[in-house]
């Protein structure tokens, strides 16, 4: 559990978390009804965003990045679908975010290029998708100059937004459903080309990020006074609230498995300390006939190395049955990981061998004769 929670505190999600401010906005339709009183705000917004010193970046999405709610299909134009294709269409997941978006949140572009302004209902429609996406529907071709079909654009704002969208540029995977998700195919499109009432600020700053939202309140307050800004946090807390299962998990189990782990030792010296304080006559005895205090200590520990031996094969076999109900709970390691297991078997040897051989030590050091009055 601790390998699991070290690996997942340091996988990379595709994007930047820090110093990243994250809002939602929900415009009514009674006052912006169509897609370029939309784009008027949104575009507004973030030019006044960006025209504070300590805001270097600003755009919006509809979802942040750990986050997925939409999922589109398509098609690929001048592509023959299969019969495979044609009983299920192809899908991803859809993302809306403005040009600059990519920067802002640190998301590498691949090959090709990012958004730009140019990217509106004025100009054809341009799509950017993931390396998944990429991998997936042109295993054996180039993704770049390739043209996707949706409708779904048109759906909502007519013949005014594009079905038809190049693909421009190819960007590094992003993690959307968690640090232990894998790498779902997704595909952007410009919020010019498909704006969204409801969408994610999120912005750049040079300073704590959460010390911005009452600037950003102001700002959006400044273009309409009566918009409600809903939940303000950070990509940060965002990224931890990821990781609180995981971290729940690791906390919990560690300290069962700590408290276990001691138990285990203390039983494991108890006993032998004990077993070796019964045997003082023995060891008097032998003493007495002539046996050196190194070979009584020997003697003792290779017993007590022996008992150790078989238990720690039994332990061994059952911790690796056993350790199949943990596997859902573990990442980035095996349930069966062999550094563990060895760890936790050197430990126990040791701690073995410590009740072997200092009670030993001290029955040794005692005269033959008063360990034979022992019993007595």
């Amino acid at each position: 559990m601790i390998q699991s929670f070290w690996h997942l505190q340091r996988i990379d999600l595709g994007f930047r978390a820090r110093n990243v401010l994250v809002a939602e906005i929900a415009l009514p339709a009674s006052s912006y009804p169509d897609a370029s009183r939309i784009s008027r705000f949104y575009g507004e917004l973030l030019d006044r965003l960006e025209s504070s010193p300590r805001v270097e970046t600003a755009a919006i999405a509809y979802d942040h990045p750990l986050d997925s709610n939409w999922i589109d299909s398509f098609r690929i134009a001048g592509r023959v679908t299969s019969s495979a294709e044609t009983e299920e269409s192809l899908g991803a997941t859809f993302r809306i975010v403005s040009a600059a978006y990519f920067r802002t949140m640190g998301i590498d572009v691949v090959r090709g290029r990012a958004f730009d302004v140019l990217d509106d209902l004025g100009h054809p429609g341009a799509a950017i998708v993931n390396e998944s996406f990429a991998k997936r529907y042109f295993p054996d071709e180039d993704a770049l100059g390739r043209k996707l079909v949706t409708s779904t654009p048109r759906g909502f704002w007519g013949e005014s937004t594009p079905e038809l969208f190049e693909i421009v540029g190819i960007v590094r995977n992003v993690k959307f459903l968690g640090p232990r998700a894998g790498n779902e195919p997704a595909f952007y499109v410009p919020a010019r080309q498909f704006p969204q009432r409801t969408m994610t600020v999120v912005a750049r700053t040079a300073v704590d990020p959460a010390a911005m939202a009452p600037s950003l309140r102001e700002t959006v307050w400044g273009i309409d006074r009566t918009l409600p800004v809903g939940t303000t946090t950070t990509m940060a807390r965002l990224r931890s609230a990821a990781l609180a299962g995981p971290r729940f998990n690791t906390v919990l189990l560690s300290l069962f498995g700590a408290a276990a782990l001691c138990l285990a030792a203390l039983g494991i010296y108890g006993l032998l300390s004990y077993d070796v304080t019964q045997r003082a006559s023995e060891i008097g005895i032998r003493m007495a006939l002539g046996a050196g205090t190194g070979d009584v200590e020997r003697l003792v520990v290779r017993q007590g190395a022996g008992l150790t031996a078989i238990g720690l094969g039994i332990g061994a076999a059952s911790a690796f049955v056993a350790a199949r109900i943990a596997s859902g709970l573990l990442f980035g390691v095996s349930p069966h990981d062999p550094l563990t297991l060895v760890a936790v078997a050197v430990f126990l040897t040791l701690v073995a061998l410590a009740a072997s051989y200092l009670p030993a030590r001290r029955a040794a050091r005692i005269a033959p004769v008063t360990a034979l009055g022992i019993e007595n």
